[in-house]
């Protein structure tokens, strides 16, 4: 074998060995079950219709055009944050936000298109149909004295948050300016 047909050879190894792994990576994404992940819930209090605050989340191998119904639990399953007004849009990044009334639990159903929601549940539905997928999650209890958490925690929380994310930013390679805040 000349040193041009080695060449050659090698070269459609390699390209073969790359090929492979898109083609495995491709139908590995393919397979993977959608996740919703809950990223801010607010404060538990069952009957705080007048109370607001934001519900955040991602959502993992979801599908373009599926959105995301939340629902808030004081005695039934209320839609979120209004009845004429019951979808949030997932992002291409996969993250969600929105206000929601205050309860003890809170739902994300990630729903196709054509799916319409009743403003109340009793029980909420199992995944099927136009629903992917349902997460819950339980509101935060508040602390002993009732007035949740405290603003040192809060602070506290926040720059230990802040002062890890710059670490493993910085360690993926990212440069991560903290403007002296944290």
């Amino acid at each position: 074998m000349t040193c041009t047909q080695m060449r050659r050879a090698n070269r459609r190894v390699a390209l073969g060995a790359v090929r492979g792994a898109f083609l495995s990576a491709c139908r590995s994404r393919g397979n993977t079950a959608p996740t919703i992940e809950f990223t801010r819930i607010p404060q538990t209090d069952p009957g705080g219709k007048e109370k607001n605050d934001i519900i955040e989340g991602i959502v993992k191998g979801g599908r373009p055009g599926q959105r995301i119904v939340l629902y808030a639990r004081s005695g039934k399953w209320w839609v979120q944050p209004l009845r004429n007004n019951p979808f949030t849009r997932v992002q291409a990044s996969g993250k969600w936000t929105n206000a929601t009334h205050l309860g003890a639990e809170y739902a994300a159903l990630l729903v196709e298109p054509g799916f319409r929601p009743p403003p109340t549940y009793d029980a909420l539905p199992p995944p099927g149909g136009d629903i992917a997928l349902a997460a819950l999650e339980k509101a935060k209890d508040r602390s002993a004295n009732g007035k949740g958490r405290g603003r040192c925690s809060t602070t506290i929380t926040r720059k230990w948050y802040a002062r890890i994310t710059a670490l493993f930013a910085g360690l993926l390679g990212y440069s991560v300016t903290l403007n002296g805040k944290y």
